[in-house]
């Protein structure tokens, strides 16, 4: 065996020793990032096994909580739309509201406003997550 196919088969076997902490880390960052009402969004992040794919790994890390779009994206004004929420069959919309005494309605709801607990505010969060991970769980 060549010295730079040792090397080689070296590295993958330590990429593939230290991959799985990189993202058990990444996943705990995105959770802690995550608002917490229920904790069902956090629940729900977690991350496909790294695949090796030629000389590059690759791994998914998903939320797949039904409204985690709406957390990260906004809805309402504050989302992609930017009109308000109205009802599609009914005069109101009617909400469960305990702060406000019990039920409520409304014609039309502003929405709410997007947490960017994903990706973050420019789109480069996950990325940060990734060195920061690889930086403390990365073992020699």
């Amino acid at each position: 065996m060549s010295i730079a196919a040792a090397l080689e088969a070296n590295l993958r076997a330590r990429v593939e020793q230290n991959l799985p902490n990189v993202t058990a880390r990444m996943v705990d960052d995105t959770r802690q990032a995550c608002p917490r009402q229920t904790g069902q969004l956090a629940d729900s992040i977690g991350a496909d096994p790294w695949q090796a794919q030629g000389d590059r790994y690759t791994s998914m890390i998903r939320a797949t909580a039904p409204y985690a779009a709406f957390q990260e994206f906004g809805t309402g004004v504050f989302g992609p739309t930017g009109q308000r929420i109205v009802p599609l069959t009914a005069k109101a919309l009617v909400f469960e509201w305990p702060k406000a005494g019990g039920l409520v309605a409304f014609r039309s709801v502003a929405g709410s406003p997007a947490t960017r607990f994903f990706f973050g505010d420019d789109g480069t969060a996950m990325q940060g997550r990734f060195e920061n991970a690889l930086a403390s769980e990365w073992v020699a």
